[in-house]
């Protein structure tokens, strides 16, 4: 209804410091294109760059990934960790909470029907109703680095990568490599899939790995050698698409 629209409204635009981070990089971006007298020599230099990176895709995947966090670490010094609010994220966080104290589900409570939430399973045991890899990620985060969000910021990171994969495929490597910025400021480093408990990253690299491969000739000893290993992280995400 109109209420529930204007309160998500009001949350993302009003209450969501990712959404004025982005208002004002596209402001400064617009006013350097206009205001800059040596823009052109300023795009050549980055169109070189570009085509240099993607001659090494390899280390030009390492690179994004690499970059993509460490612009989380700036950001986190002036944001401070999210707290969950939505229910998704109450039943992701019960899965990684889960897997780390080495369980796949939790005995049923005696009393269960007085405890019935949205989106957990109280019988026949006490579980996360969703697949399990978004819990494997935030548990990743919390046993590495003690902050559950830390796997989140891999996961979109590696989403970053895979997206300069696979543009990689289709176009020049300048785009590929523009292409992936694009995700890294929006998706990877702006966007509540990674700063918050719950997200499109899986299955948006599940997209990425397939989009590419059933088109793709392999064209250097570098995507051979990856292919595998993507495969493989491909079929770990079967089932998870954002909810």
């Amino acid at each position: 209804n109109f209420a529930a629209l204007m309160e998500i409204l009001d949350y993302y635009l009003l209450w969501d410091p990712m959404i004025h981070l982005e208002a004002i990089l596209t402001v400064v971006v617009l006013l350097l294109s206009f205001l800059c007298r040596k823009r052109h020599c300023l795009l050549q230099s980055i169109d070189s760059f570009a085509v240099k990176i993607g001659r090494h895709p390899k280390s030009a995947m390492i690179g994004i990934f690499l970059g993509t966090l460490l612009l989380h670490t700036m950001v986190s010094f002036f944001r401070p960790e999210r707290q969950p609010k939505i229910h998704d994220e109450f039943s992701y966080l019960l899965a990684a909470d889960t897997f780390l104290h080495g369980r796949l589900s939790n005995p049923q409570h005696p009393m269960w029907e007085h405890f019935e939430t949205v989106h957990v399973l109280s019988q026949p045991t006490y579980s996360s109703m969703y697949p399990p890899l978004q819990g494997f990620i935030l548990a990743g985060g919390k046993f590495l680095f003690n902050h559950y969000v830390a796997g989140q910021w891999i996961c979109a990171a590696l989403l970053c990568a895979l997206m300069f994969w696979m543009l990689a495929a289709w176009v020049p490597a300048r785009w590929a490599f523009l292409g992936a910025f694009l995700c890294i400021v929006r998706i990877g480093v702006l966007s509540y899939w990674a700063n918050s408990y719950w997200g499109g990253t899986p299955a948006a690299s599940r997209g990425a790995t397939c989009r590419r491969q059933p088109w793709h000739i392999p064209s250097s000893s570098a995507s051979q050698q990856w292919s595998p290993h993507l495969s493989s992280y491909q079929f770990l995400m079967h089932g998870q698409g954002p909810r």
